[in-house]
């Protein structure tokens, strides 16, 4: 059908739908444009019908008389005092600024080309939209908890912090990365042994499938470099000589392991055309790309899959 662009949108966690019945609302004026009072339940799911109890709706506003995004109806008379909607409101959480996004809406086809045919022909069998979205993260409830990975029980360590292992001294540690199997692998120390320098000897001591780093709160974690189902980090401690874990300032145990999976939450994205109007669409992830290092400021792609009606705003 189309492709939409723009530079400017929000992108919104979709905490829970709640049916509503018979909310009263308040005309802004004399506009014929009515808005329900409860200021809680001004997001409205796109995927509900709203009913109203009087009049008809002026469907030349917004989505055929309704603005979902601030719970508003339009009439085709002023003066409806009595006015109730009936629908469903979403609780709603910004986690996310767009800085570019692409809504592709398509119609599906079917093919029904018969033998001996000389063109191909199709019939339409529905709509379906995709949205591609670059952004900057502000809130890890948009992640794919994609790669799975184990920490190691500590906190508000920093690159620059002593890790408490001795120089020039050789450790141990045993990995299994993605359920490949226990291997034990061991590095020696040079004279810096903050956690920025055994990071990095144990990055380039662990054989291809995961790496090691600092997590946001500051923790030892090791973490698989395959994505989703199946992806998996199990830690324990050196055998052959020193164990590394044991070693580090406060260690007292692994944290439990996160096996790798997907984030199938559903989101609200809001897609700006210009300044005031656009699209909205409830969706899920469905895919993710990351452009920067974790630890500088993250700038990331993400698609999603529309899962029921676009809207205007």
């Amino acid at each position: 059908m189309a492709i939409k662009t723009g530079k400017v949108g929000s992108i919104y966690t979709v905490n829970d739908i709640t049916s509503f019945t018979t909310e009263a609302t308040t005309e802004d004026g004399s506009t014929k444009i009515y808005q329900i009072d409860d200021a809680t339940k001004r997001v409205w799911d796109i995927n509900t019908t709203v009913a109203i109890s009087t009049g008809d709706l002026d469907e030349s506003y917004y989505n055929k008389g309704v603005n979902y995004f601030e719970g508003k109806v339009k009439l085709l008379t002023t003066g409806a005092t009595t006015l109730t909607v009936t629908g469903a409101s979403m609780s709603i959480a910004e986690i996310a600024k767009v800085y570019g996004w692409a809504l592709n809406m398509t119609v599906d086809v079917g093919d029904t080309t018969q033998i001996g045919t000389t063109w191909a022909t199709a019939i339409p069998l529905g709509k379906s939209s995709s949205v591609s979205v670059s952004r900057y993260r502000i809130d890890q409830r948009l992640d794919l908890i994609e790669n799975g990975y184990q920490e190691c029980g500590l906190s508000s360590k920093a690159l620059t912090t002593e890790t408490g292992l001795a120089g020039t001294t050789q450790y141990y540690f045993k990995i299994n990365v993605d359920g490949a199997g226990v291997v034990e692998e061991d590095f020696t120390t040079g004279s810096d042994t903050t956690y920025e320098a055994v990071i990095t000897l144990i990055n380039a001591t662990i054989a291809a499938g995961a790496k090691a780093g600092l997590s946001g709160l500051g923790d030892l974690r090791f973490t698989s470099d395959l994505s989703g189902v199946g992806s998996s980090i199990a830690l324990s401690a050196g055998t052959t000589g020193t164990d590394l874990f044991a070693t580090l300032t406060s260690f007292s145990a692994f944290d439990t392991a996160v096996a790798g999976s997907l984030n199938t939450d559903m989101f609200l994205l809001k897609l700006f055309e210009d300044g005031s109007e656009g699209y909205f669409c409830n969706a899920i992830r469905t895919g993710f790309a990351q452009t920067k290092a974790v630890g500088a400021i993250d700038d990331e792609g993400t698609t999603f899959q529309v899962t029921g009606n676009v809207a205007r705003f």
